[in-house]
């Protein structure tokens, strides 16, 4: 875990770190290495993952929110059905297939044990009962376990290979497999990374192109982490 906050922090993933000062007064970076913009131009620039996975380009320009709150984020539910996934990605103007590569960047991070617990105890059927005997374990000793325990801090298809064994953390993480509809993809995910880092790249600039903000209803923060 440690080592995954670090790779965050150099990413510049973790703002409330107060030791980081390079965004202020700029435009806010995303956690990709080498990407601080200073203009609202929109402009385009090649960029690389520090944790490995693909490199595509990320569309600049965007401007911060006025008001950011918790109960304004739009997230979907850890527990929702592929119907519940499909339904929150069409609003957004993403497909399934959009939905399942970007599902992908499961493959780093972490979730607190009480997003998944009540899956445990065999009380989810399609959870390895392995894996819930481990979560149990890691509950009982942290508050938090991986999204994927085999590449934690790595960029790669492993998220889907974990599906195939029944190894998902979250309910809607499980239910790409669990569900036939879904399934074909995650089977070919599993076993093409680069068709899963291409269809990804993908997904990745049409989530960036949601919901864009302009000077008019947004503006560029001095701080990351506050409106001005």
């Amino acid at each position: 875990m440690a080592e995954l906050r670090r790779l965050l922090a150099e990413a510049g993933g973790l703002p409330d770190d107060p030791g980081r000062q390079g965004c202020r007064g700029q435009r806010p970076s995303v956690p990709l290495q080498g990407v601080l913009p200073r203009h609202n131009r929109p402009r385009r620039k090649r960029v690389r993952l520090q944790s490995g996975g693909p490199n595509y380009t990320v569309e600049l320009g965007r401007y911060d929110g006025k008001i950011s709150t918790r109960n304004s984020v739009m997230l979907p539910h850890v527990d929702d059905n592929l119907d519940s996934l499909n339904a929150f990605f069409y609003t957004l103007g993403l497909s399934q297939i959009d939905m399942i590569a970007l599902s992908g960047a499961h493959t780093l991070g972490a979730a607190d044990c009480g997003f998944f617990q009540h899956r445990t105890k065999g009380r989810d059927p399609s959870m390895n009962p392995s894996f819930d005997a481990q979560l149990q374990g890691t509950c009982a000793r942290q508050n938090s376990a991986f999204l994927d325990d085999v590449t934690p801090v790595g960029f790669d298809n492993s998220y889907f290979q974990l599906l195939q064994k029944g190894r998902g953390l979250l309910g809607s993480d499980q239910v790409l497999y669990t569900d036939e509809r879904s399934r074909g993809t995650v089977d070919y995910y599993s076993s093409n990374q680069g068709t899963f880092f291409y269809d990804f790249s993908v997904a990745m600039t049409k989530l960036g192109r949601v919901g864009v903000k302009t000077a008019v209803d947004g503006e560029i923060r001095r701080d990351c982490r506050y409106p001005n």
